[in-house]
């Protein structure tokens, strides 16, 4: 048997190829799976956006038990749909706490009645996959809390408003299920709630992330809140005249606007803030009035798209 020569050592390590052949298939296997990862997260994000507008169905239909309507979508007094629900939402506190009557121009303002509930985080208002800070000073709330679903009011209108003009949004005579002071029964659904849009994700974006107004071209930024704000707080709750700030879309939305608009310039501003859209890329989230929840493509027909957000139409919308 030979024996090695004394002082010889056999050496076992990895040369300086082989090192790099396995960094390299190592970067390249990171490479491989980081996108696995990054789509297994995005997935368990928009799971979590449906559970939150079926939480939000089941409250509205809770409430509806209870009233036999579904909630308004904004009043006269700056107040809209989420307050209505908090009930619904195990937030009962949260809503006793809140001044829903004109007792003044600071209920929604700093120190104002309502500004503490304004400030209140609830995570069911919220998409995971949405970049959102927890609190924005916006509109004399120092602490305001972005909602990422809106109510729907029409099927056709792509006009925001700032008054009672036909077609708009701010106007009392609209298609869809929540709009001014609305008090709509399933009764009033003559297209089934299985083919009707309740709920809407919107892209909120209250900081100015680069959008751009068609008219203007200027920076504009599209704000969607829950519970209340003080842009749509009547100066006469009698006669229901609105201040030159209303902006409604705050609270609600329109199927008249197209799925994801908001990073084409070359759209009017009013029909972007108008629009449902999302972070998930290419789809956005819809809320029915029979509680479930779809998952609808930017490139669905605008027939179709219309047709889903106007309650009584009398359409055909089997193919969505």
């Amino acid at each position: 048997m030979r024996r090695p020569l004394a002082g010889k050592r056999s050496h076992h390590g990895f040369t300086l190829v082989e090192l790099l052949v396995v960094i390299a298939i190592i970067a390249t296997l990171i490479a491989l799976l980081l996108p696995a990862v990054q789509n297994a997260r995005e997935a368990a994000r928009r799971t979590q956006c449906k559970n939150n507008m079926k939480q939000l169905g089941l409250a509205l239909h809770n409430y509806y038990e209870m009233h036999n309507t579904f909630p308004y979508g904004f009043d006269y007094h700056g107040a809209g749909w989420a307050m209505l629900i908090l009930p619904q939402l195990d937030q009962m506190p949260l809503y006793n706490s809140i001044t829903n009557a004109e007792t003044g121009v600071g209920d929604w303002t700093v120190n104002g009645q309502n500004e503490a509930a304004c400030s209140t985080v609830l995570s069911v208002f919220r998409c995971p996959s949405a970049a959102l800070n927890l609190h924005y000073n916006d509109n004399s709330i120092e602490a305001r809390v972005a909602s990422n679903y809106i109510a729907n009011a029409s099927g056709t209108s792509v006009i925001d408003g700032y008054s009672h003009e036909p077609g708009s949004i701010g106007n009392g005579e609209q298609n869809g299920i929540f709009y001014l002071n609305s008090s709509i029964s399933h009764a009033d659904i003559s297209d089934g709630g299985s083919n009707t849009v309740a709920l809407g994700e919107v892209m909120s974006d209250p900081e100015l992330q680069g959008y751009r107004c068609y008219y203007t071209h200027e920076l504009q930024d599209f704000d969607h809140w829950y519970i209340g704000s003080p842009e749509i707080d009547g100066d006469n709750p009698v006669t229901g005249s609105f201040t030159a700030q209303s902006d409604f879309s705050e609270f609600v939305g329109s199927m008249g606007a197209r799925i994801n608009i908001q990073y084409n310039s070359n759209t009017d501003a009013d029909e972007r803030e108008l629009s449902y859209s999302s972070f998930h890329p290419g789809r956005t989230h819809l809320l029915m009035a029979d509680g479930s929840v779809h998952f609808i493509s930017e490139n669905i027909s605008g027939r179709v798209r219309q047709a889903l957000g106007s309650r009584n139409g009398g359409e055909d919308v089997s193919d969505f």
